[in-house]
């Protein structure tokens, strides 16, 4: 089962921690990590951060990479219709630069 993605594992509901790569674990507990992050916070509050994260030059770097793509490819799965739109969104907003 280690040579599905993460994307793939989470779609068929067969995901446990036995069952990932190191580096699947390590995107799962990045994505667990966001989520936590930002659990209760308002949709204001999250642009807020968002706005402040833009303005990282360093970060920004990191998001015109390949890393944005594999982060929400992984993520989206799990995602309803409006949350995925929301996330596309916020992708395009980022990239805007």
């Amino acid at each position: 089962m280690n040579d599905k993605s993460l994307r793939d594992l989470i779609k068929s509901k067969k995901a446990s921690p036995e069952s990932l790569t190191r580096e699947q674990k390590t995107q799962y507990e990045a994505l667990k990590k966001t989520v936590e992050q930002f659990k209760g916070r308002d949709m204001n509050d999250v642009m807020s951060e968002i706005d402040r994260l833009k303005q990282n030059r360093e970060v920004m770097a990191k998001l015109k990479g390949k890393e944005l793509d594999t982060f929400t490819g992984n993520l989206k799965p799990v995602l309803n219709d409006q949350q995925r739109k929301k996330l596309d969104d916020i992708v395009k907003y980022l990239r805007q630069g």
